[in-house]
């Protein structure tokens, strides 16, 4: 169960990364210019890196 715990934590960065691949070509194109905008959440429980409790500011 482990394993599937990192696997799980690592698809978000692996998301992330496919995101700005496919950003640049869209750019490099002339066919979209995407720009991320992060979500605000205030951190109100958190065990290392993992939120437990938060909401949206």
């Amino acid at each position: 169960m482990t394993h599937f715990k990192h696997f799980k934590s690592q698809t978000g960065q692996a998301f992330e990364n496919l995101l700005n691949i496919i950003n640049t070509q869209y750019k490099n194109q002339q066919i979209a210019l995407i720009n991320k905008r992060a979500t605000p959440v205030t951190v109100v429980q958190a065990k290392g890196r993992q939120i437990s409790r938060g909401f949206f500011a």
